[in-house]
């Protein structure tokens, strides 16, 4: 974790440390066009989301 950067250990908590590690986890993979990332082992279909959707509605609601 960056210096400087407080987290909270509850997920209903604005700056929870799991959507933190999240978002790290998503510019990483961001960065491998190479290879596909996934939830399973056996499945394609539980990838692991690059975009986050949920900041991208909240930034909707406050444009609009």
């Amino acid at each position: 974790m960056p210096p400087g950067v407080s987290l909270a250990p509850y997920g209903n908590q604005k700056n929870n440390v799991w959507e933190f590690q999240k978002e790290q986890l998503r510019h990483q993979i961001a960065k491998d066009s190479a290879n596909h990332y996934t939830y399973s082992k056996e499945y394609l279909s539980a990838a692991f989301p690059i975009i986050n959707e949920n900041e991208i509605q909240k930034s909707e609601k406050v444009l609009n």
